[in-house]
């Protein structure tokens, strides 16, 4: 009986703690957690991270110029980091040393100025920027997008560049003086694409992506990002036909003239860039250029005049050429020739091109020493040349009319 007692008691005497520890208002609102790895780290509110222990709140040293940072990739307590930021959202950062973390914020939520007023950048549109201070109001963003930070620790300055893409260099009606926008498609979590439609490009020529009206987000003399796309080689990207986009200083290649629908896609998995350009063909003229027909002046023609220039038929996203009853000439040859001049698209025998059609049987084959086309079987053909601009398939195809 004593020790039921006593232990009724017991639980009498907890009973006031309990209701006193459960019953407080004002209770302080539980810490972040931070990391116990040794970094910088980045994190906030509709944001790729949001606390500092996500795996993508970790920022990487930020890609230098080494021809412009004495020979340098990166550099000690500089970083980098390309990241969605939703908007009327806020980012703050966390450095961890000695599993010790300082959360920085900045004065104000930092500073709006443009890039023309601020110092050690030659982009022109605005950057949020300022001094990292510990236990500083959170870094504000107002405006949704994909943005570009940049952190140094050994001075505590910190500016954010929101990425609006252009392309620049000799493709461009501008050349290397004004630049092709870009604007934003869609961006979240996983990353953002960007595109513009209708843009001229000039066959072999080169550009770069500025990721925005200028190329480097922090340069001081000493120390300069690589905050634009090139590639690895010029020459290589040239032969390969797939322009791998890189951090680098080396033009990318572009090679045929025309109108395109340019598309550029950061990956945030992977912090990789790719680029598609899809030709609009609508307004392309196609023609034959050869000696295997007749003129309209009834002259056989001898390299030296097209036949049958026409525009394409729209469906999706195949453009199709069509020529009915041409009658070609047995022996002789022909391409395919935009403009029926070289110098912008061109179908010859192997040139990527699928061949289907009766003709490819017994009438029309490949010329001896040469890509054109051969006439073994004189007489009337139906031809049709179709290119599907998302896939980049080029489909001939010639049969005899009937």
């Amino acid at each position: 009986m004593r020790k039921l007692l006593l232990t009724r008691l017991m639980l009498f005497a907890m009973l006031p703690l309990f209701i006193f520890s459960c019953g407080k208002d004002d209770d302080p609102a539980p810490q972040v957690l931070q990391p116990k790895l040794d970094g910088v780290y980045v994190y906030g509110t509709n944001t790729v991270a949001d606390v500092p222990t996500a795996p993508a709140a970790r920022l990487s040293g930020a890609t230098l110029n080494p021809a412009k940072s004495s020979g340098a990739a990166t550099m000690p307590g500089v970083y980098g980091k390309y990241m969605y930021i939703g908007a009327n959202s806020t980012i703050q950062i966390s450095e961890v040393e000695n599993e010790v973390a300082t959360v920085y914020g900045a004065e104000n939520g930092g500073t709006r100025i443009a890039g023309e007023e601020l110092d050690h950048t030659d982009v022109q549109d605005e950057f949020i920027q300022g001094t990292l201070e510990a236990n500083a109001a959170p870094i504000e963003i107002s405006e949704e997008g994909l943005y570009y930070l940049f952190v140094n620790t050994n001075d505590m300055h910190f500016r954010l560049m929101r990425v609006e893409p252009e392309m620049f260099g000799d493709t461009q009606p501008g050349q290397w003086t004004t630049g092709t926008a870009l604007p934003m498609v869609s961006a979240d979590r996983d990353g953002a694409v960007f595109e513009a439609n209708g843009v001229s490009l000039r066959g072999e020529s080169g550009y770069k992506y500025r990721l925005n009206k200028g190329y480097e987000v922090y340069n001081d003399g000493s120390m300069a990002t690589l905050t634009f796309l090139g590639v690895e080689s010029y020459g290589a990207a040239w032969d390969a036909g797939v322009n791998e986009l890189i951090y680098k200083d080396e033009n990318i290649p572009h090679q045929e003239t025309g109108v395109f629908t340019v598309r550029l896609e950061y990956d945030a998995a992977t912090g990789e860039w790719t680029e598609t350009k899809i030709k609009d063909y609508s307004t392309t003229q196609v023609g034959l250029f050869g000696n295997a027909y007749t003129l309209p002046n009834g002259e056989a023609a001898a390299w030296n005049e097209a036949y049958g220039l026409t525009t394409p038929e729209k469906d999706g996203n195949v453009y199709t050429w069509s020529w009915n009853d041409v009658a070609l000439i047995e022996g002789g040859e022909f391409v395919l020739l935009e403009n029926g001049e070289w110098g912008g698209l061109a179908v010859l025998y192997n040139d990527a091109t699928e061949r289907a059609g009766n003709a490819f049987d017994e009438g029309v084959t490949k010329a001896e020493g040469s890509e054109n086309f051969m006439v073994v079987a004189g007489g009337e053909y139906d031809i049709s040349l179709a290119i599907d601009v998302e896939t980049g398939t080029r489909t001939l195809t010639i049969a005899n009319s009937n």
